[in-house]
């Protein structure tokens, strides 16, 4: 993306949203002297429990994802993707 950005001679690039206990992500986009913006999200009906970041059914998706070979998660992102965002 970055170097996509760059070869067309973009002015800005949107890195995207991040969640704020990323810090390992946010410090990455600080190196690029990304502009921080806050961005409110508000859902009705209420989230499901997969979106909640802090949710056990999250942290449990999250762990077994780490187990996961990566055509999976691919099939399983592909499948998925539509309900969570």
């Amino acid at each position: 993306m970055i170097k996509r950005a760059h070869i067309s001679a973009a002015k800005f690039v949107d890195f995207g949203r991040t969640a704020l206990n990323n810090t390992g992500l946010i410090t990455f986009k600080d190196k690029w002297a990304a502009e921080k913006v806050n961005i409110y999200h508000h859902s009705y009906p209420k989230s499901n429990r997969i979106k909640n970041e802090n949710s056990k059914a999250r942290k449990v998706l999250l762990k077994v994802n780490s187990l996961l070979p990566n055509w999976f998660l691919k099939l399983e992102g592909d499948i998925l993707y539509r309900f969570l965002y």
